[in-house]
């Protein structure tokens, strides 16, 4: 079991300029020495990595919800460049891995473009002696706040003791706040359900946000679902019934706090409806299926003038984005990469592709391709070409193994 390498005595110098030496940081096999993210090279001038000195409050009227595995900096880029004011969140990560993980598996998690602003850092843990140094870290990068999943119902979240396991122990959900408040001035919201299996009565769900509240927490996410053990993440978005009334009853109880509701979210009557009544809103799924919605949100939700962009532009801003991004001799997921695109471009493609053939394309080029030399420009048009013009594009792990594909495809 890895130990902490920082105690609870974390010196107000290491907030300063966060380094350990090398036998400080030595836990049991595992050695990691923390930088400074200033001080750590970038891949483009234009990350952001900068703390913002004059921060302005985060409008969160209308946000995209953290989705594992998607909401990547290529999606929230991608999203970018259709709404300028809705709130974008990073995927969940853990804070044993933003302190004790790889310097280079770190920095690549936590950058992101200054394009990409507002957004929000999703943060799980459930030790204060973690989540305080990798708020610390986190904050360096210029996120604009930092947001803590307590709602995450998954295998991995109960075995480590995050997510939903939070909920369990309010009193230590309430340390990690604290010591999160203590390493960053971000300001620090909450995640949460309406409960847990037979734990998931309004006053169970009340003390839980008064636990919170208490020590600062003044804006909470209200997924409008309980979790439930033993199923997995996809059956916890169906199978517990969504109720929007406990959140209705925080926000009668909770007069001073701010509260955004979530979950089947699905039309633009529902989110008026839900910011007509006082409520933020998040939606995931609705944009994860269909980003093109994300078109009408500044006009629709914000009054900003009528987006005029054509669909046509946005893939080529994108495109034109990708081509900076990529350097001779680097791996690049290009799977990743072009996934918001196939999103787009063919819709509910992910559940097409279990009997799905090879596309020649991906016969060619690795979903992990060494790019040795400059990737000429309608080169990398074709490939996109090539990739979005296939109806299906994924396979099952056996066709991926005889394929020789990775299996993080």
């Amino acid at each position: 079991m890895l130990r902490c390498p920082w105690s609870s005595s974390l010196s107000s110098s290491w907030l300063q300029n966060p380094k350990v030496s090398s036998n400080a940081s030595r836990t049991n096999h595992h050695v990691r020495l923390i930088k400074d993210p200033r001080q750590w090279s970038r891949s483009s001038r234009n990350l952001s990595t900068e703390v913002h000195q004059d921060r302005k409050e985060i409008d969160h009227t209308f946000s995209v919800a953290p989705l594992h595995e998607w909401t990547d900096r290529y999606f929230r880029y991608f999203c970018r460049l259709m709404t300028k004011r809705t709130l974008l969140y990073t995927e969940m990560t853990i804070d044993r891995f933003i302190t004790l993980g790889e310097e280079q598996k770190v920095r690549a998690a936590l950058e992101f473009e200054k394009e990409e602003h507002p957004i929000v850092f999703q943060m799980a843990g459930l030790n204060p002696q973690y989540m305080g140094p990798a708020a610390a870290i986190v904050s360096r990068y210029g996120y604009d706040e930092i947001n803590i999943n307590c709602g995450c119902p998954s295998t991995r979240a109960n075995a480590g003791g995050f997510g939903i396991e939070m909920m369990k122990d309010p009193k230590r959900t309430a340390e990690c706040i604290a010591a999160i408040k203590q390493n960053t001035h971000v300001p620090v919201t909450v995640k949460c359900r309406l409960g847990y299996d037979n734990h998931d009565t309004y006053d169970e769900l009340k003390a839980f946000i008064e636990t919170c509240a208490n020590v600062g927490v003044n804006r909470f996410i209200i997924h409008s679902r309980k979790a439930i053990s033993n199923i997995s993440p996809r059956k916890n978005r169906s199978v517990p019934p969504i109720d929007y009334e406990p959140a209705k009853k925080l926000k009668s109880d909770f007069p001073s706090l701010n509260f955004v509701i979530n979950g089947e979210i699905t039309t633009l009557d529902q989110i008026k409806g839900f910011i007509a009544d006082g409520f933020g809103v998040m939606t995931g799924r609705l944009i994860m299926d269909d980003p093109w919605k994300l078109m009408d949100i500044d006009h629709e939700i914000f009054g900003e003038p009528k987006n005029t962009t054509t669909r046509s532009e946005i893939l080529e801003k994108y495109i034109a984005y990708l081509m900076s991004h990529i350097q001779p001799g680097m791996q690049y997921n290009t799977h990743q990469m072009v996934r918001p695109i196939l999103q787009v471009t063919h819709r509910n493609w992910e559940q097409r592709w279990r009997n799905a053939p090879l596309p020649d394309v991906l016969k060619e080029i690795s979903p992990f391709t060494n790019i040795t030399e400059p990737l000429p420009s309608q080169e990398f048009h074709r490939l996109v070409n090539d990739i979005t013009s296939s109806h299906y594009i994924r396979l099952d792990k056996q066709k991926r193994r005889a394929a020789k594909i990775p299996n993080k495809f």
